[in-house]
C-alpha cells in the first residue's frame, strides 16, 4: 500500500546549516564561541562555521586559525554588513546567526533543525537574555531582554532563517543599530512565519562598562525611529511619553533581584540614566535625514495590482496562487477579482496561511450591494450607469448583460477605492474584463497567457484586439511567444516570465528510505491533453520488465470514469491507484515516495495543449527523473537524457521503454533527479521570476505616470 510506504522509514530531515559569526576584536571570547559550536550534538558533516572578520586589530583570528572554520575578510565595518557577507558565502539551506561573545548550548543546532522540520516555519528566534555572568549590572540588562512566545524581537545573536527567505528579504539593512529588529518586522509584514523556540539557548557575555552601555543605547535610538517610520504610524510626543514611563516601570524590576538594598538602589540609578539616553537619542534622531526620506522611496517602488481571474481559489491554478503569494511576501499589494467562485473541497494551504480570501472580492448579491458603505455604493452606481448607457446605445440590453455590467461596476469601484495602479489578468479569456475595467478606471492592463486560452478556444477578432490593446503580454514559454507572434499576429510587446515554484516547499528529504518497488507518479487534471490514457496503456509493456511497480495518479477531472474503465479493461486494478485531489502536505509525501514522474502530454483534438506543466517543475524540484513528451514548451524545462526522457506524443511503446530504462537504473534516476533540481533552481525559481514580473509592473506604472496629464 502506498499510504504505508509514505511513513515507513521516514525520518526528520537533517538540514545543512551555515553558522555565521561576525568578529571584531573578540580575542577574549571567540575561542569559547567556536569550541561551543564544534561540540554540538549535531552531525559534523551537516553544518559549517563561517567567521567574518570585520578588520579586527587584535588576535581574534589567531585564536581560531587552527579550528575547522571558514574565515572571510570583510573590509567594511559593521556587524550587519558582516552577516550579509557571510550569507553570500554560505552553502547551507539554513543560516544561523550568533555573535563572537556568545557560547551556544550543545543542542543549539539540533533545536534549530527541529524548528525547521515544520515546513511552514521561515525563521526561528531563541531567547536573548541568557548568560553565565554573575555581575549585577548584567542581571539588570537581562531583565530588560526577557522574551516570550508572543513578544520577542529580532536579536541576531540567536536567530536562524531559511537562506531562500533571507535572500528574498534582501538581508539586513546595514546603516543603523537595530537592523535585526527591522529585519524581523519586515519578515512578519511580508507574511513569513517566525517561531520563538525557548530551548534554542546561547549564553551571551554582556558588557559591564557603563559608557559602553550608554553608547549602545544612543545608537539604538536611531534604530527605534527608523523602525517606527517604516513599520508603524506613531505620534512622536505620545511615543516619547510612553518610552519614558515604560523605562521607569522596567527599572523597578531591579528591586526584585536578590541582593542588598543599597546595591539595588545604585543599580536602579545606573540603569535609569543609561536607558533614558535611548529616549534622548530617539528625540534627536527623529529629525535625521535618513529617517525623514527613507520610507517615501520604499513606498514609490511598491505596486498595487488588481488580479482579474476566472476562478479563485482553484486547485489546478497553483501557478497563479504562487505568483500572488510571492508578490505579497515581497511587500506589494494584491487585490483579487474572480469572475466566479471555485467551489472545491481541497484548497492550497497558502490560501489560508496568507489570508488570500481577505484580499478577494466576489460580486455581491442585490441585498448585499445595498449594505455596502455609501462611498463605495456611489462609485458603483456611477460605473454601473456608465456601462448601462453603453449597452443601451448599442441596443444589446438583456438580463445577462445587466448582471455583467453590475459585476464590472462593483469591481471598478473597489479598484478605485484601493488606489490600484495596474490591472493584470490571467488567461486571454479574462482579457476583455481587464480591458473594460481599465477603461472605467483609466488604468493600464496586462495579460498573462498560458495554453488553452490561445490554443483550444476559438481565437476571435475581439480577443486579438484585447491582446493588441494591452500594455503588455506575459507568457510562460518561448514556444507560446513564437505562436502568438507568428500564428496569431499579436503586435503588443511580449515578455517571458516562467511559472516558477517555491523551492523551499518542494525540497526532498534525503533521509527517506524506499523499498524495491518502483513507484510511478502522475499529477495533473484528468483531461485529454495530460495524456494519462497513454500512460495507462503503456503499463502492460512496463510490467513485462518491471513486475514490482505501481502507478499513482493524483488529480480529478472529466475523464475519471473513462480512465477507470480503461484500468479495469487492462486488468490493472492492483497496479493503478487514483488518489483524486490531495492536500499540499499529502502531495509532498507522494512526491517523496515516488521513483519516476511521468506526464505524457499530448495535443488534444481541439488543439488544447499544456504550456509548461507546474507538476513537472515540482517533480524535478523533488529530484525525480521525468518522462514526458516533446509537446509545447516542455523541452524548455526537461532536457532530454539529462533531467529526464522525452518521447513522441501518443507513442505507448516508446513511453514504456523510457519508464523501464529508468526503472532498471537507479544511478540514472539519481543523476537525472539532481540535474532536474538544478534546472528548476536556475531557470524556474519563483522568487527570481516574480522579481522579473515586478520590474515589468513597475515599468508600466512609471510609463503611465509620465504619460498622465499634469495638474495645472
Amino acid at each position: 500500500m502506498i499510504t504505508q510506504s509514505l511513513d515507513v522509514g521516514r525520518k526528520r530531515k537533517m538540514y545543512f546549516i551555515s553558522v555565521i559569526i561576525p568578529v571584531y576584536n573578540a580575542e577574549k571570547t571567540i575561542r569559547k564561541c567556536v569550541e561551543s559550536l564544534l561540540n554540538q550534538n549535531y552531525p559534523k558533516n551537516k553544518y559549517e562555521i563561517i567567521i567574518v572578520d570585520n578588520n579586527s586589530t587584535d588576535d581574534s583570528i589567531k585564536e581560531i586559525k587552527h579550528c575547522p572554520v571558514k574565515i572571510i575578510k570583510c573590509e567594511k565595518r559593521g556587524a550587519y554588513i558582516a552577516r550579509n557577507t557571510g550569507a553570500k558565502h554560505a552553502k547551507g539551506e539554513i543560516l544561523a546567526f550568533t555573535d563572537a561573545d556568545c557560547e551556544a548550548s550543545e543542542n543549539w543546532l539540533a533545536e534549530i533543525n527541529n524548528s525547521f522540520n515544520d515546513i511552514n516555519i521561515d525563521a526561528v528566534q531563541g531567547p536573548g537574555n541568557k548568560t553565565r555572568q554573575k555581575d549585577l549590572k548584567v542581571k539588570v540588562e537581562c531583565l530588560t531582554r526577557e522574551m516570550t512566545e508572543k513578544i520577542f524581537w529580532g536579536d541576531t545573536k540567536n536567530f536562524a532563517i531559511r537562506k531562500r527567505v533571507f535572500d528574498e528579504i534582501g538581508g539586513f539593512d546595514s546603516f543603523f543599530t537595530g537592523s535585526d529588529a527591522a529585519f524581523l518586522l519586515k519578515l512578519r509584514e511580508k507574511g513569513y512565519i517566525v517561531k520563538f523556540n525557548d530551548k534554542m539557548i546561547v549564553y551571551h557575555e554582556f558588557p559591564t562598562d557603563f559608557l559602553k552601555l550608554i553608547r549602545k543605547n544612543w545608537r539604538h535610538g536611531f534604530g527605534d525611529v527608523y523602525i517606527e517610520k517604516n513599520f508603524y504610524k506613531v505620534r512622536r510626543l505620545s511615543k516619547i511619553k510612553k518610552l519614558f514611563y515604560t523605562n521607569v516601570r522596567r527599572s523597578f524590576k531591579i528591586f526584585s533581584l536578590n541582593d542588598r538594598q543599597w546595591r539595588k538602589t545604585l543599580m536602579w540609578i545606573y540603569y535609569f540614566i543609561a536607558i533614558e539616553i535611548r529616549t534622548a537619542s530617539y528625540i534627536f534622531h527623529s529629525f535625521h535625514p535618513k529617517i525623514l526620506f527613507a520610507s517615501n522611496l520604499e513606498r514609490e517602488n511598491k505596486v498595487r495590482v488588481a488580479y482579474v481571474l476566472s476562478y479563485f481559489p482553484k486547485l489546478s491554478h497553483t501557478f497563479i496562487m504562487n505568483e500572488i503569494v510571492e508578490l505579497i511576501k515581497k511587500g506589494h499589494e494584491v487585490y483579487i477579482f474572480p469572475w466566479s467562485h471555485a467551489s472545491e473541497n481541497v484548497i492550497h494551504e497558502e490560501v489560508v496561511k496568507y489570508k488570500l480570501m481577505e484580499r478577494t472580492y466576489f460580486y455581491l448579491s442585490k441585498r448585499q450591494l445595498l449594505t455596502i458603505n455609501p462611498t463605495r455604493f456611489l462609485s458603483f452606481f456611477r460605473f454601473f450607469t456608465k456601462l448601462l448607457a453603453i449597452d443601451l446605445k448599442k441596443k444589446r440590453l438583456s438580463k445577462g448583460l445587466i448582471h455583467r455590467s453590475a459585476k464590472l461596476a462593483y469591481f471598478a469601484s473597489i479598484i478605485k477605492e484601493k488606489k490600484v495602479s495596474l490591472i493584470h489578468a490571467h488567461f486571454a479569456t479574462m482579457g476583455e474584463v481587464a480591458k473594460i475595467l481599465g477603461k472605467l478606471t483609466n488604468l493600464p492592463y496586462s495579460i498573462t497567457v498560458h495554453a488553452y486560452d490561445i490554443y483550444s478556444i476559438p481565437f476571435t477578432q475581439q480577443m486579438k484586439d484585447v491582446l493588441n490593446n494591452a500594455r503588455m503580454i506575459i507568457t510562460i514559454s518561448n514556444y507560446n511567444k513564437d505562436y502568438l507572434k507568428t500564428n496569431l499576429h499579436i503586435n503588443t510587446r511580449i515578455e517571458i516570465v516562467r511559472c516558477g515554484i517555491n523551492l523551499q516547499k518542494f525540497n526532498p528529504d534525503a533521509n527517506l528510505e524506499k523499498d524495491d518497488k518502483i513507484r510511478i507518479l502522475a499529477v495533473g487534471r484528468l483531461v485529454e491533453k495530460k495524456g494519462i490514457e497513454y500512460l495507462i496503456r503503456a503499463l502492460p509493456i512496463v510490467l513485462k520488465e518491471l513486475s514490482e511497480c505501481e502507478l499513482i495518479i493524483i488529480g480529478s477531472g472529466p475523464l475519471y470514469d473513462q480512465l477507470e474503465a480503461l484500468v479495469k479493461e487492462l486488468n490493472l486494478e492492483n497496479i493503478v491507484r487514483f488518489e483524486g485531489n490531495v492536500s499540499d502536505s499529502d502531495l509532498l509525501k507522494f512526491y517523496e515516495s515516488a521513483d519516476i514522474f511521468v506526464l505524457p502530454c499530448i495535443i488534444a483534438e481541439n488543439g488544447d495543449r499544456d504550456g509548461i506543466p507546474v507538476s513537472i517543475m515540482e517533480a524535478m524540484a523533488m529530484k525525480l527523473p521525468v518522462v514526458s513528451t516533446n509537446v509545447s514548451g516542455i523541452p524548455e524545462l526537461v532536457e532530454n537524457n539529462v533531467s529526464g526522457i522525452l518521447v513522441k506524443q501518443k507513442d505507448t511503446t516508446e513511453l514504456a521503454n523510457a519508464i523501464v530504462k529508468l526503472g532498471k537504473n537507479q544511478n540514472m534516476r539519481k543523476n537525472m533527479g539532481e540535474k532536474g533540481r538544478q534546472i528548476v533552481e536556475s531557470k524556474f525559481n519563483l522568487g527570481v521570476e516574480v522579481e522579473k514580473l515586478i520590474e515589468l509592473f513597475q515599468e508600466v506604472k512609471k510609463i503611465e505616470a509620465n504619460n498622465s496629464p499634469k495638474p495645472k
